[in-house]
């Protein structure tokens, strides 16, 4: 366990919960404190609790609405995160890493008589943005933050090097999936959620190397299995109960032909997981390591999804990070301080999107550079404030006077308000970890949309209770309609190689808008927070991110191995 000494508590300004500063934290905080021209700038204690820091910088990162609207370098129109009513120029990405667009023209004077974030939030609305993130993909034009993906569709959130996704979040070398979130070399896989090298299966979660499996919880190298929950090297099992491939085989063809069949099923399924425990956390080969999902980690505390990291605190969605804190969506990062959507970086604070670069500081989409500051959309630069240029003496100096004017406004190593967000807070990730009612995003000086303006116009439409549950009963004309979302009321549709797919699997058709799919398989996932909490077997304390009072049977790691594995 990561062990800390409590030196201070704090009252959250947003929220007006408390939290606890600690010896660890002060540690940190000085050995990354910048120097500028020989002088030693401390980074304070936060102002704000952990959550509160997050959810901030979540507001700057909208990965799955899109739209259309017109490029303001071509005026051709494009697909685009940013809606038509946004005030910012957006180019498309492809001028966006090409000759014709120089950010640098944008630079201009630091102003000593006004707060940093004004000036900054001015800047925001000079500089083009990228519609997109997409890089190096070939027919995924609806999709955003990808890289080396082919024939992807409705998927976001660093998919990666995988091919014929459908409504996915974050897939590394994935193919063929539908419906599937966190999850790495999975196959021909419908609706599973963190899983790992698992082939032609369905509502899987938390499984690895599975195959032909459906409905299974935290099972491992099982093959053919239904209903099932914590097996190991399992084969042929329905309920946990050893079963033929034949009454398995017809099973499934139940469940996918005859509704009322199928949910008699999944609630023989979830009477199954109450009496199932559930490991504490999802934590592997790590030392003194507080969190779940870490996998290879050191002296990592209240960290989520992360691998190869070591000296980090508030972290989630990490990989190959040494000494961060605050930091979400990083990858091979060092010494960091609240950075949003992070590579090969370090010594930086406050940024968001930044790849490739060192000590930049309060930055928003810069690539290949070093020593920037406040600066927007560079790219192989150096020495520069407010995108525009210094010699590294001059900047050195400049960067003092900054850094006390923003200790004397009190925005020094704050992340950007939520004021100046690009996107309204129910556009953002923010809302699926912090889901908040309209006037409570409006207290914390979000914005909000009220109406979302549809990607498509719809022509014709049906409701979902009027298509067939049997997919074999659905026509191509499918295709050429929209479904009315049983849940939300929002019109989306199917394409083609997603019909394909269902037919192929025998998978009824989805009654369910995207959307509303996403956030039902992220409802899975439990808050990542950690709580204290008693093993339901041996009573031993343990931090984990099921809460006191929630009805599922937690065991410490000790006893969990014990009842699956021994």
């Amino acid at each position: 366990m990561v062990w800390e000494k409590i030196i201070e508590t704090k009252m959250c300004k947003h929220c007006w919960t408390s939290f606890d500063i600690t010896d660890k934290d002060l540690e940190f905080y000085d050995k990354i404190s910048p120097t500028f021209a020989w002088k030693k700038y401390s980074i304070p204690s936060p102002t704000i609790c952990p959550d509160c820091r997050q959810q901030r910088r979540m507001a700057f990162r909208n990965e799955r609405k899109l739209y259309h609207r017109t490029c303001d370098f071509s005026g051709k129109m494009i697909i685009s995160a940013y809606s038509s009513d946004k005030p910012y120029k957006i180019y498309d990405q492809k001028i966006r890493w090409s000759d014709q667009r120089d950010p640098m023209q944008y630079g201009q004077d630091f102003d000593f008589s006004r707060p940093f974030f004004d000036q900054f939030q001015e800047l925001m609305l000079k500089v083009p943005r990228q519609n997109l993130a997409n890089m190096n993909t070939e027919n995924s034009e609806y999709c955003n933050i990808t890289a080396d993906c082919k024939n992807c569709y409705l998927s976001f959130g660093w998919i990666r090097n995988s091919e014929d996704v459908y409504h996915c979040k974050w897939m590394d070398y994935c193919e063929y999936c539908v419906d599937c979130s966190y999850c790495d070399q999975c196959k021909l896989c419908y609706q599973c959620l963190e899983c790992k090298e698992c082939f032609q299966s369905k509502y899987l979660i938390d499984c690895k190397n599975c195959s032909s499996c459906s409905f299974c919880l935290s099972c491992q190298e099982c093959k053919n299995c239904l209903g099932c929950a914590n097996l190991h090297m399992a084969e042929c099992q329905i309920l946990n109960k050893p079963a033929t491939k034949e009454i398995i085989k017809e099973t499934l063809t139940k469940i996918a032909t005859d509704r009322d069949f199928a949910e008699k099923f999944k609630k023989q399924y979830d009477e199954l997981l109450k009496t199932m425990p559930r490991k504490y956390a999802h934590i592997t080969q790590c030392e003194n390591c507080m969190g779940d999902y870490l996998d290879n980690c050191k002296n990592c505390s209240e960290a989520f999804q992360a691998m190869n990291c070591e000296e980090c605190k508030y972290m989630y969605l990490g990989n190959s990070i040494t000494c961060g804190y605050e930091s979400t969506a990083q990858k091979w990062w060092e010494r960091s301080y609240e950075i949003f959507s992070g590579i090969f970086c370090s010594d930086s604070i406050s940024c968001s999107t930044v790849w490739y670069s060192n000590n930049v500081y309060y930055c928003d989409s810069c690539f290949n550079s070093s020593h920037l500051f406040g600066c927007i959309g560079l790219n192989n630069k150096h020495y520069c404030v407010f995108n525009k240029q210094y010699t590294q003496a001059d900047y050195e100096v400049l960067m003092c006077r900054i850094v006390e004017h923003m200790i004397k406004s009190g925005e020094w190593c704050e992340f950007f308000p939520p004021e100046i967000a690009p996107f309204a807070y129910n556009e953002t990730i923010a809302i699926e970890e912090y889901p908040l009612p309209k006037e409570e995003v409006l207290r914390r000086w979000y914005s909000r949309i009220d109406q979302e303006i549809p990607l498509t116009k719809v022509v014709a439409s049906i409701d979902a209770n009027q298509l067939p549950y049997d997919i074999s009963q659905v026509s191509d004309d499918i295709l050429n309609q929209a479904i009315i979302c049983e849940i939300s009321g929002k019109a989306f549709r199917v394409v083609k190689p997603e019909l394909d797919f269902y037919r192929r699997y025998a998978i009824p058709l989805p009654h369910r808008h995207p959307d509303v799919r996403h956030m039902e398989r992220m409802a899975f996932n439990n808050p990542r927070k950690l709580r204290n909490r008693k093993c339901s077997k041996c009573w031993a304390d343990i931090k984990t991110s099921y809460a006191p009072e929630r009805p599922e049977i937690v065991y410490c790691e000790q006893c969990y191995n014990k009842e699956v594995y021994w």
